[in-house]
């Protein structure tokens, strides 16, 4: 299936930051953010995540780092990408990235 949901408009990327916001258990993790950052390789690392450090522990760096894959190569070639990523949606995305991932 791949990826079936980005968080390219505002909206959605808000949706993404509010859930980035506090831990994130991992067993809920993937049903949280199935709509907003739906990705096969994602959901196969939150349960790989779940095997090695249990239903408990935070995804949130597993989904930054994922996110920050699209964004790296949304910049590289957005040509790629079936739909455009608001400017707006790019600037939050990133600090949701940066935000964990620099707290980790």
């Amino acid at each position: 299936m791949g990826t079936w949901a980005l968080p390219q408009t505002k909206q959605s990327a808000e949706q993404l930051a509010a859930l980035m916001a506090k831990p994130l258990k991992a067993s809920k993790a993937e049903a949280a953010i199935h709509n907003l950052l739906g990705d096969d390789e994602l959901s196969d690392s939150i349960h790989g995540q779940i095997k090695t450090d249990g239903s408990n522990s935070d995804a949130r760096c597993l989904i930054a780092a994922r996110l920050e894959d699209f964004l790296d190569d949304y910049a590289d070639r957005p040509e790629a990408y079936s739909k455009e990523w608001s400017p707006s949606a790019l600037k939050i995305c990133r600090r949701i990235v940066n935000n964990v991932l620099t707290q980790n």
